[in-house]
């Protein structure tokens, strides 16, 4: 079983409980425009600031390279040395193979990257968040956007997470959305949290339905 972000997330959402319970950790707000049966729905989320980077993925250890950076990041490798407080999910994308709309997700194809990325407080903006000391660590902003979510629990193992992808994709093609990216993963629980009590999440932008 690959690694799940092993220590350094607990120290991230150190105000975890064992049994789930998110305390006094920001999260990035949103609207739910619609709900479905089987866990799906529409959201609209304004512009969020991030941090991000991307690194090779692999059988075993993309994760916690990709969150031991922008965990650096956020306890002070950055320009003025600032600790910066965190929100939750964390975000994670992999690049490099292309998805089709009912195909299932490939889970381990060589050449891909994983992205993981951190929303940072919404007192930030891409231009006034500290710059990273690290090269790997990148700044950015998304435009807001139209989000299909598909909320989960159990297993953040890339396979599991894979299969959800596709179920989301399943859908929107059944639906008739459209979507305009390629699908996230959002984790919002440390890894000791009861896999039944997890929030998890897998999203894509999408357009209107014609």
């Amino acid at each position: 079983m690959r690694k799940l972000f092993l220590i350094p997330f607990t120290l991230l959402l150190g105000a975890c409980t064992v049994v789930g319970i998110r305390s006094g950790t920001e999260e990035t707000g949103y609207t739910v425009e619609q709900t479905f049966e089987g866990g799906f729905e529409i959201r609209r989320y304004e512009a969020r600031t991030y941090v991000e980077t991307v690194v090779p993925r692999s059988d075993d250890g993309h994760r916690n390279t990709a969150f031991r950076a922008l965990f650096d990041y956020i306890s002070g490798a950055n320009g003025p040395a600032e600790e910066i407080a965190m929100t939750i999910p964390v975000s994670s994308s992999v690049e490099g193979t292309e998805i089709a709309m009912t195909a299932p997700v490939q889970s381990s194809a060589g050449g891909e990257n994983y992205r993981m990325r951190f929303f940072l407080p919404t007192s930030f903006t891409a231009k006034t968040a500290p710059k990273p000391a690290n090269q790997a660590v990148r700044l950015g902003m998304t435009a807001p956007r139209r989000e299909a979510v598909l909320r989960f629990s159990g297993s953040t193992a890339d396979d599991a997470v894979d299969a959800r992808k596709e179920d989301l994709l399943r859908w929107l093609s059944e639906n008739g959305w459209r979507r305009s990216g390629d699908p996230v993963a959002y984790f919002y629980d440390p890894p000791w949290t009861l896999p039944f009590l997890k929030r998890n999440e897998v999203a894509v932008a999408v357009e209107p339905r014609s």
